[in-house]
């Protein structure tokens, strides 16, 4: 792909003012804008690329300078001690309608993926996430998704595709594809009866607030097992994040985003990622965008801390846990690393024509909680999906 056709260079990329010293992110993230020669993408772990496309969400101001911003908030940090290889691809050129603009974030994202490079989507409306999974789609790639959002965006699904119905649109259209949608940080005023009834009978997993806010640990295991994750930032409380138009004054705490945003790097599958909701003009004292750049730090870090041990195919090399449970003829097989603390639970695929189990990220609490003699919910929504 020749991606100077697909992007032009940011401007936080031209006017950067001077960085504090040259080990910032600035000195370190490469511009594909400023090579001499095209880059070989294959060459980077991860490629940064503004969407400044707003369009299809009413109540958003469009404007470039919402990429440029989080980027300016972001190369003036400092990477954790890590190699890092990232390129700054710069800011898509949008379309003469939001569905080029669309056609572009999925020819980039499908170029991304086949090059092993993962793509970091910065600015825009959630709506973008259509596009990154019609990739996977045209890939015949299975998806687990994780929104990290306030309300499902699950609208009608006979309108336009916007920032409110675009969950409704992948499922009616290009669906297939989509092995599960979970839902982070919801709050449940936001909900109507037809979507939570919906959500239910997809067997879509739903954290509400409430229910994390004390424990946010109990989400890690999802996005360990999420291929792409996107953060809506009017997830965020008000008063932690003013950029967007849609945030409540209940909300996740800006260090909660942060420690997701780790979980999230630090997902062996994790193979695509995207930041969006922010309106800048609304922003105070550059504060979303400051968060935002955090955000993408807290990613980051925790991509170049992955710990490669998804069992996969060497389940035998793991410690197994089989736990025989009143309610269930099958026993119930949990596997922990031993050379760590994370655990996997797997879940009995019943047709004839499949030979392996689904194995799936838990947390010990689950295996605790089996012993107990209950299986985790998790468990029995997959366990429902597979048979």
């Amino acid at each position: 792909m020749e991606y100077s056709n697909y992007f032009e260079p940011a401007r936080s990329r031209r006017n950067l003012p001077n960085s504090r010293n040259s080990f910032s992110f600035a000195n370190i993230i490469q511009s594909n804008c400023d090579a001499e020669t095209t880059l070989d993408i294959s060459d980077f772990d991860m490629a940064i690329i503004g969407v400044p496309e707003y369009r299809n969400a009413p109540n958003y101001v469009q404007a470039e300078a919402t990429t440029d911003a989080i980027r300016s908030e972001l190369f003036e940090l400092f990477p954790a001690e890590h190699k890092i290889k990232i390129v700054d691809l710069g800011n898509i050129k949008l379309g003469e309608t939001p569905a080029d603009t669309m056609a572009a974030v999925r020819d980039i994202t499908i170029a991304l993926l086949e090059s092993n490079t993962l793509p970091v989507f910065i600015g825009g409306t959630n709506d973008l996430v259509y596009a990154i999974y019609n990739a996977y789609h045209k890939l015949n790639r299975t998806v687990n998704l994780v929104s990290v959002d306030s309300m499902p965006n699950i609208g009608a699904s006979n309108e336009p595709l916007s920032d409110t119905n675009y969950i409704s649109k992948i499922v009616s259209e290009i669906g297939e594809h989509l092995f599960n949608y979970t839902i982070i940080g919801t709050q449940g005023y936001l909900f109507d009866k037809r979507e939570k009834e919906l959500v239910g009978k997809l067997l879509f997993e739903n954290f509400r607030l409430g229910s994390i806010r004390t424990n946010l640990d109990r989400t890690e295991p999802v996005f360990r097992d999420a291929d792409l994750v996107s953060f809506d930032m009017c997830a965020v409380k008000h008063s932690d994040s003013p950029a967007c138009p849609h945030a409540s004054p209940n909300g996740l705490y800006a260090e909660d985003m942060c420690r997701l945003a780790r979980y999230a790097g630090m997902s062996d599958k994790l193979s695509a990622f995207g930041i969006f909701g922010l309106s800048i003009e609304t922003d105070i004292h550059n504060t979303s965008a400051k968060l935002a750049a955090q955000i993408i730090w807290h990613f980051i870090d925790g991509f170049y801390r992955r710990k490669n041990d998804f069992p996969k195919s060497a389940i035998e090399n793991y410690t197994k846990f089989i736990v025989t449970t009143e309610s269930e003829s099958e026993k119930a097989v949990f596997y922990k690393n031993t050379t760590g603390d994370r655990w996997w639970m797997e879940v009995p695929h019943l047709k004839s024509n499949r030979t392996n189990n689904l194995i799936i990220s838990c947390n010990y609490e689950d295996y605790k909680k089996t012993c107990e003699g209950e299986l985790p919910e998790r468990w029995w929504k997959y366990y429902n999906k597979i048979n």
